[in-house]
């Protein structure tokens, strides 16, 4: 990130919708998502280069039953 500034990253936070309920599970998927934007930038990365929100799916749906753990995760992509 730091060597190519001219891209940009979209992260997202991610939480199961399998326990807690709905204004836990937001308040973790920001916490989460904010954490790592802030961990980025702590490290030199410029914050225009980060995207950061909250998807209240599950990554589950997207990778299967194995991607059940992923759901307390963020994840990082390329922006488009």
């Amino acid at each position: 990130m730091n060597a190519d500034t001219d891209k940009k990253y979209v992260l997202t936070g991610w939480a199961d919708n399998f326990t807690g309920n709905d204004e836990i599970n937001d308040r973790l998927r920001e916490a989460r998502v904010n954490g790592v934007k802030n961990f980025l930038v702590s490290c030199g990365v410029n914050a225009d280069q980060i995207e950061a929100g909250i998807n209240k799916g599950n990554l589950e749906e997207a990778f299967g039953e194995n991607g059940a753990p992923l759901d307390r995760a963020v994840t990082i992509q390329l922006a488009k």
